[in-house]
């Protein structure tokens, strides 16, 4: 391997550590981003297990839901479905963190249904 090359490939790693160090974004989003507060309920499809909470943010593409209990466990990558109003969205948790579970949906959520939605159920902010 060229010394070049693993310099450069060390420093573009070191680049994004720091930037989630100092909680700079390290991607681009897709889908705009709707901050909002939505009860809702996130069922882990293998087990069937229902977790009630917050929907706290949500886009096009998915949802950062914030569960009711004080303890975030690790439950990245488990398939789920998320009851938001009278919507039932499948998706993916892809992404686990204090303040909650990043929620990828299985097919993009109609950019128009969001506004309604957070109307009806819950509280922009």
């Amino acid at each position: 391997m060229h010394i070049g090359t693993r310099t450069a490939g060390i420093l573009r790693r070191t680049s994004v550590q720091i930037k989630r160090m100092l909680g700079k974004q390290t991607f681009s989003r897709v889908y705009k981003r709707y901050n909002c507060c939505v009860i809702s309920k996130l069922i882990l499809r293998e087990r069937g297990v229902p977790l009630d909470g917050l929907t706290v943010d949500i886009s096009a593409g998915g949802v950062l839901f914030r569960e009711a209990t004080k303890f975030i466990l690790n439950r990245q990558g488990m398939d789920v479905l998320l009851e938001l109003g009278d919507l039932k969205l499948p998706g993916k948790i892809t992404f686990v963190g204090t303040k909650g579970y990043g929620v990828r949906f299985s097919e993009p959520l109609d950019e128009s249904k969001i506004a309604p939605l957070i109307a009806k159920y819950g509280v922009a902010t």
